[in-house]
This record gives structure tokens, C-alpha cells and sequence, in this order.
């Protein structure tokens, strides 16, 4: 059912060099990555937006979704969500997720608020290593946004140091979320086909050719 309390953004501009090629458009189902995810978030959220990569050519996605565009090569995610968040300023609160977080579902945004209080975000934490995506945030955060860029920060970890936030302990969350599936993203084809095992028992499609230079994991 549609929520116009919350509204969602799904960053899908990321370099994925450790993909080798873009995350957004790996095959899912019948489907690409990020068409999944709006197919599955549409329904819940208003307003949707995607931001997409300076020139990044993102698949079709349906009219009434969003887009909007990096203005300059890899610029980090506080600069697509700054221009997203200008677009869903009437919303109580946004649910933000990587396009590269297949196995995210609705569900989360509401699990997340019944929690967040009057608190600026509201994020998981696993392993001991804070999460930023998948999480809620205050539109309200975007004039603070702004003047974390404006001193050369680039990073949501950044965002969070300077916010209010309500970070859920893994010990609570995993009660909601038993084996994790909602924060498995997708970096390395071994990932993708990982995750893909999560998703259904047929085997993973064939990934096209790399075209981005791969880049080992640290």
C-alpha cells in the first residue's frame, strides 16, 4: 500500500569498478537490478527517486519515478542524495538504499520508524561496523548535507557523524531480519552470485563482458 508518509531514494551511480561493469543493469529475474527495486518500492513509497551517474544510462523505469543525474564524474553519494532529498522535502522521513541491495523490502522503512524517535537517521549496525544504507533520514538533513559538501566531504558515513542518529543494534534488528538478507549487497560477481542463491534456486544468469577495470577487494 502507498505510504506518502515516507518517500524513497535509490542511489544507483556508483563506480562499481569491483563489478566491472554497472550494477544498476546485472540481470535479476526477468528483469535488471534497479528495475527490481522500483518495481518492488513503487507501491509502498511517494514520492521515488533514482540517482543515476553523471551520464550513467540507467534502463527504462516507469514515468512516475524520479530521476536525477550526478553533475560531475563520481562525486559521492551525499551529492546525488543533496538533489534527491530536494525532491521529497514534504515527506516525515526517506528511506535511502543502494541499487546494489537486491533483497531489500518496504518492510524495513516501517520496522525503521517504529524506532527512529525524533532522531535525525535511523540505521543498522552489523558486525560492529555502522550501515548507512539501507536506512531512514530526515529530509531536514539537507541543509547540514550541503555544508558537509561544501567543506569536501563526500561520504554518508561523514553525514552521520555531524546527525542524531538512532543506530539499531544487530542483536534487536536481527529479530526483524534473521539471516541478514537486507543488507547483502552486491560488490564482486561472487557476491551477485551469492546473493542471487538468496533469491531464487535457479542458476545466476550469465554477466556480460566486464567494462569497467575490475578492481581487486582491499
Amino acid at each position: 500500500m502507498l505510504n506518502t508518509r515516507f518517500g524513497c531514494i535509490v542511489l544507483a551511480g556508483g563506480a562499481s569498478r569491483r563489478m566491472g561493469q554497472d550494477k544498476a543493469t546485472l540481470p535479476w529475474g526477468e528483469q535488471v537490478l534497479l528495475q527490481h527495486l522500483v518495481e518492488v518500492f513503487q507501491p509502498a513509497f511517494s514520492p521515488l527517486v533514482v540517482v543515476g551517474a553523471y551520464h550513467q544510462q540507467l534502463p527504462g523505469l516507469p514515468e512516475n519515478c524520479s530521476i536525477v543525474f550526478d553533475a560531475m564524474p563520481f562525486p559521492g553519494p551525499l551529492h546525488g542524495l543533496s538533489h534527491a532529498l530536494e525532491l521529497v522535502q514534504g515527506s516525515e522521513a526517506v528511506f535511502v538504499t543502494g541499487c546494489d541491495y537486491p533483497l531489500v523490502v518496504p518492510a524495513l522503512a516501517a520496522y525503521l520508524a517504529a524506532l527512529m524517535q525524533d532522531f535525525d537517521a535511523c540505521i543498522m549496525e552489523w558486525n560492529g561496523v555502522l550501515q548507512p544504507l539501507p536506512g531512514l533520514y530526515r529530509p531536514g538533513l539537507l541543509p547540514m548535507l550541503r555544508r558537509l559538501m561544501a567543506t569536501g566531504k563526500r561520504s554518508l558515513h561523514a553525514l552521520l557523524e555531524v546527525s542524531r542518529v538512532q543506530i539499531i543494534p544487530e542483536c534487536t534488528w536481527r529479530e526483524f531480519d534473521p539471516q541478514a538478507s537486507m543488507l547483502l549487497n552486491i560488490n564482486t560477481p561472487e557476491e551477485y552470485q551469492a546473493v542471487w542463491a538468496r533469491f531464487t534456486s535457479l542458476p545466476p544468469p550469465a554477466l556480460p563482458p566486464a567494462s569497467l577495470p575490475t578492481v581487486p577487494d582491499a
